[in-house]
């Protein structure tokens, strides 16, 4: 017989350890390096408005969308797009480009932090415990910064090298086995985002200049910052990272959750639970920034550097330096949400965030076209910028359109419950009636029946036209 079980599509193990691998997805450098430093830049505590709206309006909606297309369809991205239509796989291979690139520098970043693991074993901290030096400390040792790239690249810098391919390698062995591997893993670093920062929140709040940290970040309320659209658009922008959203990640993780998974209440834990820690991770960094800013007789504003990244390759280092070890699930959903959730769900998925969505592109490209990005060199902005992020992902569309694809069913998909169900009646009816010596030849009739209904079901039925079987068939026949 077929074992159907070994053909069933790897699960996870229980809801808890998907809801850790989504939620570890969803939580990561942008709740760390890029929320605080978008509060502060964007009026404090008046940046919570487009955050808020943004997060109910877009992300939500979008992430229960990829929630409910991972379960319904089985399938990572591009086969669940090209089974709602042949020509639209082009959309999944868009996501999957968008997701290689984030990826491509995400590890990067992560490939930073084990270079200040390594310096992190010598007997005396390098960078120091001012902004001063620590910022030098990450421009030059770590990133060993060019004066600008006009003038090319500059060397290769070997230690950030061998990190990255350290990264990579760490990628490849805590995927290699598929859910199996990735399991064990969220289990262990989910949790720790959040009890590390909660050391750091508790160690930063006990520092003098923490309140003035705390007030810089959330204690303001600038609503003069909101007539702008750069608070918008970045709120929208801090979403789509924060979530994770919009690069198959999350419709890859949910099509091993079963058909009949909570996606509702799932959707709700992993988007309160990035919020969340997008919030706490703040005051985590401001903390320490008040303390800096107090130790060097200057103002928390002074010592904010001037990016996100930076803000915690900063500050964090500094406040490991000053600490004495170093130096010396069920539904969250309010009741009455269950009720009116299909109503609002239906009408922001077809009409209020796929608006949202095309203004943000629209304004987006109209910056892109009128404003130099960064800074950056027109050459840089076009290789990397337009055709990598624009221009190739949009031309998978364009060939999905005239090639359709219609991916092939999986072999756990081969198997109906139904033809399972009668398969096995006719074989328990057939295994009976041939233990009865009148019933020999209905017995070879049922075997007929079962082998011509499901064949590749049930190999191991007798057929009649085998002519050992025949052989000893006759002489009972001729007994009887």
């Amino acid at each position: 017989m077929v074992d159907l079980e070994s053909k069933k599509r790897d699960n996870w193990d229980s809801n808890l350890s998907f809801l850790f691998a989504a939620v570890g997805s969803a939580i990561g450098l942008g709740n760390v390096v890029r929320f605080p430093y978008l509060t502060y830049k964007h009026g404090g505590a008046a940046f919570f408005i487009p955050y808020l709206l943004c997060l109910f309006l877009l992300g939500i909606p979008i992430l229960a969308l990829e929630f409910m297309l991972g379960q319904r369809m089985q399938r990572g991205i591009v086969d669940a797009f090209a089974n709602i239509h042949p020509r639209a796989w082009g959309l999944g291979v868009t996501a999957l480009i968008g997701s290689f690139i984030i990826n491509a520098y995400y590890n990067v970043i992560m490939a930073w932090s084990w270079v200040y693991l390594f310096e992190s074993f010598r007997r005396n901290l390098r960078w120091g415990d001012t902004v001063e030096s620590t910022e030098d400390f990450f421009d030059n040792e770590v990133l060993n910064k060019s004066a600008d790239l006009e003038n090319g690249l500059g060397t290769l810098n070997w230690k950030l090298s061998m990190s990255v391919i350290i990264q990579w390698t760490l990628v490849f062995l805590c995927t290699s086995k598929g859910v199996k591997t990735t399991e064990v893993v969220v289990k262990l670093s989910t949790p720790l985002p959040f009890i590390m920062l909660g050391i750091l929140l508790g160690y930063g709040s006990s520092l003098d200049g923490a309140g003035d940290g705390v007030e810089a970040y959330i204690a303001k309320f600038e609503h003069e910052s909101l007539s702008s659209i750069d608070p918008w658009v970045d709120a929208a922008g801090q979403i789509f990272f924060g979530l994770s959203v919009g690069g198959g990640m999350m419709v890859s993780y949910s099509s091993s959750q079963p058909k009949t998974a909570k996606a509702v209440s799932n959707t709700w834990i992993v988007a309160l639970a990035n919020s969340f820690c997008s919030i706490y991770a703040g005051f985590a960094v401001f903390c320490i920034l008040g303390y800096l800013a107090h130790t060097s007789g200057d103002t928390v504003e002074n010592v904010v550097p001037d990016s996100g990244f930076s803000l915690s390759f900063v500050t964090f280092p500094a406040a490991i330096y000053t600490m004495d070890v170093i130096s010396e699930s069920n539904d969250v959903c309010p009741r009455f949400l269950p009720v009116l959730w299909p109503a609002v769900f239906s009408i922001m998925v077809k009409f209020v965030t796929p608006t949202i969505l095309f203004l943000l592109f629209m304004i987006n490209m109209v910056q892109d076209f009128t404003e130099n990005y960064g800074g950056y060199p027109g050459w840089a902005v076009g290789i990397f910028g337009w055709f990598m992020s624009v221009l190739f992902p949009l031309s998978a569309v364009v060939v999905g359109l005239f090639i359709p694809y219609e991916p092939k069913p999986a072999k756990f998909d081969e198997f109906k419950e139904s033809d399972v169900v009668a398969s096995a009646e006719i074989n328990m009816k057939a295994t009976k009636t041939s233990s009865e010596e009148t019933g020999l030849e209905e017995a070879s009739n049922l075997n007929r029946a079962a082998s011509e209904s499901a064949p590749q079901m049930n190999p191991m039925v007798v057929d009649s036209s085998d002519d050992r079987s025949s052989s000893v068939a006759e002489p009972e026949a001729n007994q009887l």
